[in-house]
């Protein structure tokens, strides 16, 4: 995390000085390390089911190789700081709402911290759900038997 808030802060004083910067917010991925967790893995599971969106991580990295090179080569971009006023940049903070690929962790109305044991409550529920519909087809079966 301080990595991330270094790094963040570099752009703004750059962008401040007058330098085009790419520094983007990357969605939620499912990376090897993240899934050697088994928490996060049952987590993201379950993610799906609140309208967030679990990356692949081949897809991160495209998605996010292309920000760099948008950020980089469209001079009407709003990581140019001669467009600050055109897209409304009145703080340099603002330079990471713009272009997120949040996975839909902004617009939801929950928040993140909330939803992890809910959500590996989905996902077990979701890996339960064969076999408790075959148990309540063999129930019925059997009761239509008698």
């Amino acid at each position: 995390a301080l990595a991330k808030r270094v790094q963040h802060w570099r752009a703004m004083i750059e962008f401040e000085s007058g330098a085009v910067v790419s520094s983007s917010v990357a969605p939620s991925t499912a990376t090897i390390s993240v899934l050697s967790n088994k928490t996060f893995a049952w987590a993201y599971g379950g993610m799906p089911y609140f309208k967030y969106e679990i990356f692949k991580q081949e897809t991160t990295n495209a998605v996010m190789a292309a920000l760099l090179m948008h950020d980089i080569l469209n001079l009407k971009g709003p990581k140019n700081p001669a467009n600050r006023k055109q897209f409304r940049l009145s703080n340099p903070i603002e330079l990471f709402s713009t272009q997120a690929v949040h996975g839909g962790l902004w617009r939801s109305p929950y928040k993140a911290d909330s939803l992890g044991e809910v959500s590996a409550l989905i996902y077990f529920a979701g890996l339960a759900r064969p076999y408790l519909l075959a148990a309540g087809a063999a129930a019925a079966a059997a009761a239509a038997f008698m």
